[in-house]
């Protein structure tokens, strides 16, 4: 599991795990492993930062990890004119878009299938509104919190509010709340 807390953090791809040469009984249940984390990472120096959601899976039939990481962005770069109005934004994948930023705060958590497919599909509908160009990016009301938090809820967690926050205090506090519930995930992990 550290290995995939790396990939999941870092976007970096682990190809396969466990015994290469062993074939798998088609009777078997499914034992895949599924994953879901919250990362926030530190500014360009210009901006507040950035917080996104990374899914992954080590799938037991295939006999390997994967993992994908996407953020909440506005198109074309225009954060500026994002606090003034509200512009076009963009579902990115961090693999191709994150700047070689320190990662401040992480929460990972094991989760179910069905909660797996549950946040996918919360991502499949941001996506679905950049396509139609509904998706609008506001620094102060729409911005990657926004989607984090969107993801959050469907996973179960309980959430902070997401107005005025920065993505850094943001995720310390969904952190902070998860820990402190009467009934804390057992699936959580915080480093």
């Amino acid at each position: 599991m550290r290995l995939l807390i790396l990939l999941l953090i870092s976007i970096t791809p682990i190809l396969g795990f466990g015994d290469q040469g062993s074939s798998l009984n088609s009777d078997v249940e499914d034992e895949s492993k599924y994953f879901l984390a919250f990362i926030s990472r530190e500014s360009d120096g210009v901006g507040p930062g950035h917080a996104y959601v990374a899914w992954g899976v080590e799938d037991y039939e295939k006999q390997m990890s994967t993992g994908e990481a996407y953020g909440f962005y506005p198109q074309d770069g225009k954060a500026a004119w994002g606090v003034f109005k509200d512009v076009n934004g963009n579902i990115l994948n961090e693999a191709f878009n994150a700047p070689s930023k320190q990662v401040n705060n992480h929460l990972l958590l094991s989760i179910e299938k069905d909660v797996y497919d549950s946040t996918k599909e919360i991502l499949n509908k941001w996506e679905q509104q950049e396509l139609k160009g509904e998706l609008k990016y506001n620094l102060l009301s729409n911005n990657c919190i926004n989607f984090v938090n969107n993801v959050a809820l469907a996973a179960g967690l309980i959430v902070p509010e997401t107005d005025f926050q920065l993505p850094k205090l943001y995720l310390e506090s969904l952190i902070h709340m998860n820990k402190m519930r009467p009934n804390p995930p057992s699936n959580m992990v915080v480093q």
